[in-house]
């Protein structure tokens, strides 16, 4: 869909590929979103749940970081190149670390993971680099040393 392509209402100026991609990056995030606030509210269940599969609970703080901050840097556009890659990355390996057994709730689990990584994944591949203001600011920062 073309970004050219704008309605207006009155006052209002509405283009559609905006919205378009706006709505993508909410559906994309949203499943990563929810997931993380629900780990606020359920971390001893969560520290539980890592611990029965083998998984250190110390790296749940930085899991809840990535899945509701790292939402935000999606959907306001923030990064498009490292976060998504963080995001498919993450969705592969907790499908490899949480839904280990061939039972049929568990390949669901895991396509579903598998599904969430190729959309991060996708985002990654059309992203601009030089537009990734997490990249520009990570950049300001480390050459001002």
């Amino acid at each position: 869909m073309s970004e050219n392509k704008i309605i207006t209402r009155g006052d209002v100026v509405f283009s559609v590929g905006k919205a378009v991609d706006l709505s993508s990056r909410i559906m994309a995030v949203g499943l990563f979103f929810v997931s993380g606030i629900e780990k606020v509210f359920s971390y001893k269940a969560t520290e539980a749940l890592m611990i029965a599969n083998h998984v250190n609970p110390i790296f749940l703080p930085f899991v809840i970081f990535l899945e509701v901050f790292g939402s935000f840097l999606i959907i306001f556009s923030v990064s498009d190149t490292i976060v998504p890659l963080v995001m498919f990355l993450f969705s592969i390996l907790s499908g490899f670390l949480f839904y280990k057994g061939f039972s049929y709730p568990h390949l669901m689990v895991w396509l579903k993971n598998i599904s969430c990584g190729a959309g991060f994944l996708i985002l990654y591949l059309h992203s601009n680099p030089r537009k990734d203001r997490f990249l520009i600011l990570f950049n300001r920062l480390v050459s001002r040393r």
